[in-house]
C-alpha cells in the first residue's frame, strides 16, 4: 500500500502536465476557429496593420501557447529521467524550458508584425505568399540536414548528456538546466516552426503535424526521422510553388 501512495505521489505532475497540454491544444483549436471564422468574413488579426500593445501581447501569447503545446511532449525523454529526483524538480525546469520558448515566441510574434507591413503576406489566412512560403519550406529543409541542427537534436536526444553537464541541486540549478534544454530545443526545431508561416501560422493542424513530427525526431532512432521531415518539406516546398 505504500509503494501505491508512493506511486501516486511521483505521478501526479505527469498528469498535471498532461491536463495543462489538453487545455493548451483546446485554446489552439478554438483559436483556429476563430480565425477561419474571420478569414470567412475577409477580416485579418490584428484588423489593422499598425498593431498595438495589446495586439502585440495577444500574438506573443497565442506564439507562447501554441510552443507550449507544440514542444513540451518533446522534452519528454528529459522528464522521465528527472523523475527520479523528486517531483519538485520538474516545476523548475519546465519553467526554464518555457521561458525560453516564450522569448521565441515574442521574437515570431515581432516578425509577424513585420510581415503584416509587407505585400509578401496573407493577413485574412496568416501566412506568406506562395513563393515565399516555398524558399522557407525549402530553407527547413536544408536546415534538418545541417551540423548545427544535428549538433543541438543529439543534446535533446540525449538527456543524461544534458543532465550530467549541466544540472546543478536546487530550484535554480533545475531552472538553468530548462534554460538550457530550451536552448537547444530551439536551436533545434525554430525553422520548423517558422514554417507555420508558410502554412498558417495559427492552424492547430499543421501545429500538430509539426509537434508530432518533432517528438518523432527525439523519439525514435536518427537519421531517418530528420531525413525524411527534410524530404517533406523539399516536397511541400515544391507543391507551393505548384499550387501557387
Amino acid at each position: 500500500m505504500a509503494s501505491s501512495a508512493e506511486g501516486k505521489r511521483a505521478s501526479w505532475p505527469f498528469w498535471l502536465l498532461a491536463g495543462l497540454l489538453v487545455v493548451a491544444w483546446w485554446q489552439l483549436y478554438r483559436m483556429d476557429v476563430e480565425m477561419r471564422a474571420m478569414a470567412a468574413m475577409a477580416m485579418a488579426m490584428p484588423e489593422s496593420p499598425s498593431w498595438s500593445g495589446p495586439d502585440w501581447l495577444a500574438v506573443v501569447l497565442a506564439w507562447s501557447l501554441m510552443m507550449t503545446a507544440m514542444m513540451v511532449p518533446a522534452s519528454w525523454p528529459l522528464l522521465q529521467l528527472l523523475r527520479r529526483y523528486g517531483n519538485r524538480t520538474l516545476l523548475p525546469l519546465l519553467l526554464g524550458y518555457v521561458t525560453v520558448w516564450s522569448v521565441f515566441s515574442a521574437v515570431a510574434a515581432g516578425l509577424q508584425w513585420a510581415l503584416t507591413q509587407t505585400p509578401w503576406y496573407d493577413a485574412v489566412h496568416q501566412r506568406l505568399a506562395s513563393g515565399l512560403g516555398a524558399v522557407v519550406l525549402l530553407a527547413a529543409a536544408g536546415y534538418q540536414l545541417s551540423a548545427l541542427k544535428h549538433a543541438c537534436l543529439s543534446r535533446c536526444q540525449s538527456p543524461v548528456t544534458l543532465l550530467f553537464g549541466h544540472w546543478r541541486a536546487g530550484f535554480t540549478g533545475t531552472l538553468r538546466l530548462g534554460l538550457y534544454h530550451g536552448t537547444f530545443c530551439v536551436g533545434c526545431c525554430w525553422l520548423l516552426m517558422l514554417v507555420l508561416f508558410a502554412l498558417g501560422a495559427m492552424s492547430v493542424y499543421w501545429a500538430a503535424l509539426l509537434a508530432l513530427a518533432t517528438t518523432a525526431e527525439r523519439l525514435l532512432p536518427p537519421p531517418w526521422p530528420g531525413r525524411l521531415l527534410a524530404a517533406a518539406l523539399a516536397l511541400g516546398s515544391l507543391l507551393l510553388l505548384w499550387l501557387g
